[in-house]
């Protein structure tokens, strides 16, 4: 049997190429000029659709296949729907059981939430809904949606799974509901499901979902006429819907859109409909299934992990980062000085400065580098976040890079580190510091240099305050959300702030000396001199507050951290091909070869600026245009403690040449 049905559909508006579809779920002050809002989303009826009845032919629908499938649970189907107590400790177990068997691979099973629905009179658009009293019934969902975007998935599990999530993200993870009506029999509104395999993603509008303590995203849908829809007629209270909201795999069976529809039958013969929604996070983990949601190839889920302390600039840049994109990673804590054997040993990396990422048993060096891994092998296809606008801002990626690269990274962090207590240069750090830089520091001038430093940083920030004023502008450079270029000006004031009042340089020194004792920089840094840019940086500040933490700590003195740590490194596999983050144009072979830059090469990459007399040695395996990757030279007896590794270097400020070459 086919019926046919109009769905409510979202109508797209220009509006949404400047701002993004919203709805807001609290109260709006109306006082002011405030925008008073409450939503900017409009819909449509869209033209009649059939809907195909799957009565008689259910097993023919599968999760694989077509996203949804229909299951029995007999035992619980007619119980006490007005206990939640009930509901949690009968009903849940039930589905989860469902979903096991009909997903065996699975090996972790969660639950989010589940809300009950029913028609009546009273679902009116203006009666009030208690969102925390899941009894409080909602009306049945005409509005054509997917629960959550993968953004959205990915923030909730690492928000309410926060123990389980690193685990969790590893492998496959799939967000799976189950709906079924509650007392009778459906014969009015009954709950329509699209086939995942016919939508399109320019068919899905992530809409922000605004409420008081959380702000989640869901997908409203655009109509398509290649949009198949199917719905179970008079389906029994033992019979259970279940439909994909997301899968990290199986794009072509990712979300299922769904909606209730009216149908035919006569309003005096239909009890009015009441339902149950439940939706679970599922996971099947890495060595069952070796692709996650943060897989960087087919058959590889990699742990992400960061050496680094505490202290050190460019560590908290790329903390930052990874907050912002939602990517969860291990963070271990190194020395602040050199030696540092757990880099040296398990990695072969001799290279001095700090960060260091490995993703598996890629190892990357350098910020700037960094950044564009985590851009490239945990995209927003996934869930994660970006570090870069989208849309027409998109065209600003190189300006953001060069604006990191050539500004922040360099004259900014000059002034800066410029403002560092003289008490810090006299410690073993300052000693440690001079044999990288090349030259003796000394502590007394360096401090006879803070107003020059403090001069030197009004001037940056001079030059940064107009970039913020006027036209309600929230970020560096265009966007909804804070890009590189936020993080890049962000982490240098926040460290420098800190730094200049000596907060942190117990930690700088290994406890070579007390914090404290430092001018600071409020001086120039101030709301009175520069209001734009300290109102942007409390915004900044305020945006990654709201964001989870996607951490795990390991200190020092963590031994069992630190060696379930590598372990999960070591039994991570090395692609067959090297893996190179793609650019505009491929390399130039015939150029680099001119510079003795070939595959196999013995080469030594060492920073352009401090640290040149420590350079890192291996076999040259792949250059492009912005890429280096070498395998490393052996520094002992033995090779890398985690097994082979490939270390890649960025050749933005870095200096490549065969061994042996004398420099120019």
């Amino acid at each position: 049997m086919v019926s046919l049905a109009r769905f409510k559909y979202l109508q797209w508006q220009r509006l949404y190429n400047e701002e993004k579809p919203f709805q807001i779920f609290v109260p709006v002050d109306s006082s002011g000029d405030k925008d008073m809002r409450e939503t900017n989303l409009a819909f449509c009826e869209g033209e009649p659709v059939p809907v195909e009845d799957i009565r008689g032919h259910e097993s023919s629908f599968s999760l694989h296949k077509n996203g949804f499938t229909v299951k029995k649970c007999s035992g619980q189907a007619y119980m006490d729907w007005s206990s939640s107590e009930n509901i949690e400790s009968r009903y849940l177990p039930t589905v989860e059981g469902l979903i096991r068997d009909e997903v065996p691979e699975v090996n972790r099973v969660f639950f989010f939430d589940w809300r009950i629905r029913r028609f009546e009179v009273d679902s009116r658009p203006e009666r009030k809904i208690d969102l925390n009293n899941k009894l409080d019934h909602l009306a049945p969902a005409i509005h054509v949606h997917v629960d959550q975007t993968p953004g959205a998935v990915l923030k909730r599990v690492n928000a309410q799974l926060k123990e389980h999530a690193q685990d969790l993200l590893a492998g496959r993870v799939q967000v799976i509901n189950a709906w079924k009506p509650l007392r009778s029999a459906v014969k009015d509104w009954p709950l329509a499901i699209c086939d995942a395999r016919t939508v399109q993603d320019s068919d899905l509008v992530a809409v922000d979902h605004v409420r008081r303590h959380y702000t989640g995203e869901t997908y409203y849908v655009l109509q398509n006429k290649s949009h198949k829809w199917y719905f179970l007629s008079e389906q029994e209270p033992e019979e259970v819907l279940l439909f994909k909201n997301f899968d990290s795999h199986e794009p072509s069976s990712q979300s299922c859109p769904h909606a209730s529809f009216r149908t035919s039958v006569p309003e005096e013969l239909c009890q009015p409909r009441e339902s149950i929604e439940l939706d679970y996070p599922v996971g099947t983990d890495e060595e069952d299934f070796g692709r996650g949601m943060a897989a960087v190839g087919p058959s590889e889920t990699p742990p992400v992990v960061l050496f680094g302390y505490d202290s050190s600039p460019f560590t908290q840049k790329v903390r930052l980062a990874l907050r912002l994109k939602q990517i969860p990673y291990t963070f271990v804590i190194v020395p602040s000085m050199m030696p540092r054997p757990i880099l040296k040993d398990n990695f072969n990396v001799t290279y001095r400065k700090i960060p260091v990422l490995a993703i598996g048993r890629e190892i990357y060096i350098d910020t700037s580098l960094i950044v564009e891994a985590l851009e490239h092998y945990f995209p927003t296809s996934l869930g994660y976040g970006s570090l870069y606008p989208s849309g027409h801002a998109a065209a600003y990626r190189s300006l953001i890079r060069g604006f990191t690269s050539y500004w922040t990274d360099r004259p900014l962090f000059r002034v800066t580190t410029g403002l560092i207590p003289g008490a810090v240069w006299r410690t073993n750090f300052g000693r440690d510091r001079a044999n990288l830089i090349g030259h003796t520091l000394d502590a007394e001038k360096l401090e006879r240099k803070v107003p020059q430093n403090l001069s030197g940083l009004d001037l940056q920030l001079s030059l940064l305050e107009p970039i913020l004023a006027g036209g309600g502008k929230k970020w560096v450079f265009e966007g909804e959300t804070p890009s590189a270029a936020d993080v890049a000006v962000w982490y240098q004031l926040d460290w420098g702030e800190k730094i200049s009042r000596g907060a942190g340089i117990s930690d700088l020194t290994g406890g070579g000396t007390r914090d404290g004792s430092g001018e600071g920089m409020s001086s120039v840094f101030n709301r009175e001199r520069y209001p734009e840019l300290v109102s942007w940086f409390e915004r900044f500040k305020d945006y990654l507050d709201r964001l989870p933490s996607t951490e795990t700590r390991i200190e020092r003195a963590d031994d069992a951290g630190i060696k379930k740590t590598l372990e999960r490194l070591r039994d991570t596999k090395l692609a067959e091909q090297v893996p190179m983050l793609p650019t505009p144009a491929g390399p130039h072979q015939e150029l680099d070869k001119r510079s003795g830059l070939v595959k196999g090469a013995e080469v030594s990459i060492a920073p352009d600026d401090t640290g040149r007399d420590s350079p890192t040695v291996g076999t040259l395996l792949a250059i492009g245009p912005e890429e280096a990757i070498i395998r490393p030279q052996t520094t002992g007896e033995e090779g890398p403690r985690v097994g082979d590794v490939r270390i890649h270097f960025p050749r933005i400020g870095f200096v490549i040449r065969p061994v042996g070459q004398a420099r120019l």
